[in-house]
């Protein structure tokens, strides 16, 4: 029971701050836990925040979703191993290229 009220908690946090308005927004692993609906009302408020012009650094291990953006950083032990195009970057790390 614990774990479902962090994860309400959690999620209520996350559609709080999407409704502000902000020029820059960082999420660190905001699907955690969602559900295909929460899932899908999570990327389109992100949508409409990247529309009304703010930046967002979204950080995920989800890469269907690092799909999605206009960059792509991928990182190892703390190092920048890749920085571009998120296809390019993918297709080029055989860890990774499954998922295109």
């Amino acid at each position: 029971m614990v774990t479902l009220v962090r994860l309400h908690q959690n999620i209520r946090r996350v559609y709080q701050l999407l409704r502000r308005r902000h020029h820059l927004l960082v999420l660190d692993e905001p699907t955690v836990g969602l559900d295909g609906r929460g899932m899908a009302q999570l990327l389109a408020w992100l949508s409409d925040l990247r529309a009304a012009g703010t930046t967002i650094i979204l950080i995920t291990h989800e890469m269907d979703l690092a799909l999605r953006a206009d960059r792509l950083i991928a990182m190892e032990r703390g190092r920048v191993t890749a920085d571009g195009d998120p296809t390019a970057v993918l297709a080029h790390d055989p860890a990774w290229s499954r998922v295109l």
